[in-house]
């Protein structure tokens, strides 16, 4: 569970958001988080992703 959450900062959130998780939970931890991470797993780009967080609509997929 752990790992979800620090792979989801490091997807989604911005540069001092990783440097922040970095200072966390140190750099070998976000190597190993990363070496077992899903490839394309994102959903749209991170204006859209954040846009959707703060009630914005998410993009028609279909």
């Amino acid at each position: 569970m752990p790992e979800q959450v620090i792979a989801q900062v490091m997807n989604i959130g911005d540069y001092s958001d990783v440097q922040l998780l970095a200072a966390q939970v140190g750099d070998e931890i976000l190597r190993e988080v990363l070496k077992h991470a899903e490839a394309g797993n994102s959903c749209g780009s991170a204006e859209q992703r954040r846009a959707a967080s703060v009630g914005g609509q998410w993009p028609s997929v279909l």
